[in-house]
């Protein structure tokens, strides 16, 4: 669950990133 969940905040944070860059 914790690896699942550690997942999705990763894609949401490199999406963020790109999106601010």
């Amino acid at each position: 669950m914790e690896n699942a969940r550690s997942k999705y905040f990763w894609m949401i944070y490199v999406t963020f990133a790109e999106s601010m860059a």
